[in-house]
């Protein structure tokens, strides 16, 4: 009879071997930040006011800049720290559930500016995460 595997429970990575849960804690340390931050960018810039959605338009250009930085930058990093910058601290900062829904929220009455917006939001990003992009590998 063949052992049965729990691939969640090992991960592979160059030849070593580490505890997912131990990936799972720097992830969700790294969310949480990252949230927190989201979080208190929105409130901060609620005060602009007006009907163009600034935390999450400004969270996710910030985060495509930030995170094309960090893939040229964390490549030296040990697995559980460059987990905890990417994909715990970056993807808890930035936001696509929440830009889909302001733009759907944006779209039942004010379509040319929810146009704007993705327009805006897309446009930035990429012009962000190339220059992120470029300083990260120097």
């Amino acid at each position: 009879m063949q052992p049965r595997l729990r691939p969640a429970i090992v991960v592979f990575d160059g030849g070593l071997v580490h505890d997912a849960a131990v990936e799972f804690a720097w992830v969700a340390m790294g969310g949480a930040l990252g949230s927190a931050l989201r979080y208190g960018v929105g409130r901060w810039l609620s005060a602009l006011g007006g009907p163009w959605p600034w935390g999450t338009f400004a969270v996710n250009l910030v985060g495509a800049f930030a995170l094309a930085f960090l893939a040229g930058r964390v490549t030296g990093l040990a697995t559980g720290p460059r987990l905890l910058l990417t994909t715990g601290l970056m993807g808890g900062f930035t936001t696509y559930s929440t830009f889909n829904y302001e733009v759907l929220d944006l779209a039942q009455n004010r379509w040319p500016l929810a146009l704007a917006y993705v327009a805006a939001t897309v446009a930035g990003a990429l012009v962000l995460g190339m220059l992120g992009w470029k300083l990260g590998q120097t």
